[in-house]
Parts: structure tokens; C-alpha cells; sequence
């Protein structure tokens, strides 16, 4: 079973702790950005001063450049996101950033300025250091389809839901991740043969 959350028009997760953010990193994010029409929409937020973490998304679903991150949708560095599409998103510093000073991760969306929230679907995503090792992971199949808090499955940083979410679990979305086994139509072709030569054959 797996859901993803729907972010409302005021609604934003506040982790338990800090995530501090030292050298070369990496925050892989599955969602869905769904356009607002007027207003660009904040993905991640810290409070203030140089060692804040903000990832903003324009309502072209452009990102704004920063010397401390690039972003890479789906693999291809620099590319927008499209509305309503199921994207991949890598958030990452490497040794061509020219800041590399810790910075500081608290909320997912924001709850600063009304005019950012972040109003879009988010299936997952987790958070690795510079050697590679997931520090940080909200999965799927971590919620349940109730409740105000999505739970870290590494770390116990349990994000929490503040300012204005439904009452009644609607941003606990449902849906499924399709059979576990594939089917190889090679065999399913060779199965289906068989069978029908040993029904024409008595």
C-alpha cells in the first residue's frame, strides 16, 4: 500500500530536527507539480540568514538558481518541470558550487509568506550526505492514510503538518504501485500455445 500527500493551499511539514546539510549532497524528490496560475511555490525552507536552505519553483516550473544547488528533473540538468506530471527531481552541490557551506533544511513548503506554499503531490523523497548514505527517507508506504505526521523511515525526523491541512485524511491519497511480478509476454504467448494445443489434441 502507498500514498502520496497532497499539499493544500496552506499547509506545509515541519521536521521534528534540523537537517543540516554539509559538503556535496543530494535530495531526491517524486512529485507531481501542479501549476497554480499565479504564484511560484516553495519546495523546501529553513528560517533565515546564510545558512538557509530554500528550493523555489516558479510558476513556469523553473527553479531558481542558487550557488549552493543545481537541480536535475528527470535526469536532464536545468530542465522545467510540467503540471500534473510525475517527475523525478535531483537536488544536488557538487565540487562546482561556489558555496559550500552547511546549510540548513526544516520545512518541506513553507508557512514564511502565503504567496509560496507548496499546493503539489509528493510521493517521496529522501535526503543522502556526501557519502552517498540516506540520511533521511519519507516513503510511500510509510503512511498509513490517517494522521498529521509523515515518519522518517531512517532517522526518526517525523515531519509534521502545521497551518491548515483537511480535517478528514483527503491529503493521504491512495494509489497503487501495479503488480509486484511483470509479466513477460514471451511466456504468457508460450503458456497460452500449449494450452490450446493440448485442448485441440484431447
Amino acid at each position: 500500500m502507498a500514498y502520496y500527500l497532497a499539499f493544500p493551499s496552506a499547509g506545509a511539514l515541519y521536521l521534528d530536527s534540523i537537517v543540516f546539510l554539509t559538503g556535496h549532497l543530494k535530495i531526491t524528490v517524486d512529485m507531481v507539480w501542479t501549476s497554480n496560475g499565479t504564484n511560484g511555490q516553495k519546495l523546501f525552507d529553513s528560517p533565515g540568514g546564510g545558512s538557509r536552505f530554500d528550493i523555489n519553483i516558479g510558476n513556469n516550473g523553473t527553479f531558481d538558481n542558487r550557488n549552493y544547488m543545481s537541480v536535475k528533473v528527470d535526469g536532464v540538468l536545468g530542465a522545467a518541470l510540467q503540471s500534473g506530471v510525475r517527475h523525478t527531481l535531483e537536488i544536488f552541490r557538487d565540487a562546482s558550487h561556489g558555496d559550500q557551506n552547511t546549510k540548513e533544511l526544516r520545512w518541506v513548503g513553507s508557512r514564511y509568506t502565503s504567496r509560496s506554499y507548496l499546493e503539489s503531490d509528493v510521493y517521496s523523497f529522501k535526503i543522502e550526505n556526501p557519502t552517498g548514505t540516506i540520511t533521511n527517507n519519507y516513503l510511500p508506504t510509510y503512511p498509513d492514510g490517517t494522521g498529521t505526521i509523515w515518519e522518517d523511515s531512517v532517522s526518526g525526523n517525523t515531519a509534521r503538518q502545521q497551518d491548515t491541512w483537511p480535517a478528514d485524511n483527503s491529503e493521504w491519497v491512495f494509489y497503487s504501485t501495479g503488480p509486484n511480478t511483470p509479466i513477460n509476454p514471451s511466456i504468457t504467448s508460450l503458456l497460452a500455445t500449449s494450452a490450446r494445443l493440448n485442448w485441440e489434441q484431447g
